[in-house]
């Protein structure tokens, strides 16, 4: 039996553009920026005013296909896997979707409440599920 392989050829981001440093964030509570960066690392945090997960995923798989040189029809699978879901149903892998005008993606509907990513992209590629 072969296996499936899976290649990652290009990947993209998005950021959201308001930025909060530690400097904002000793103004809110009794902390220092020194404090935290000992602490965490952390020197900034990004925050989304408006919008939500679907918001930052879709301008990231466009910078991808940018990278990629593809067309978003292109695309033969949406996995999409968060914690903040821009709603509980339809998917947020359906949202974004919807907004790349990908009328026949396949669309996988597991959340990460019940899997990791990870997990479920090494159970895809490495073994056959059984919903296959």
């Amino acid at each position: 039996m072969s296996k499936i392989r899976a290649t990652i050829t290009a990947v993209g981001h998005y950021v959201p553009e308001k930025v909060l440093s530690n400097a904002d964030f000793e103004k809110m509570v009794d902390t220092t920026d020194e404090w935290i960066r000992t602490r965490t690392g952390i020197s900034e945090r990004r925050i989304m005013e408006h919008g939500g997960c679907s918001d930052m995923a879709v301008p990231a798989v466009q910078l991808m296909l940018a990278r990629r040189g593809i067309q978003a029809d292109e695309i033969d699978l949406i996995i999409c896997s968060t914690i903040t879901p821009d709603m509980f149903f339809p998917s947020t892998a359906c949202l974004i979707q919807d907004r790349l005008g990908l009328p026949t993606s396949g669309q996988e509907r597991m959340g990460i409440r019940l899997v990791s990513c990870l997990l479920w992209v090494s159970l895809r590629i490495g073994h056959r599920c059984p919903d296959d």
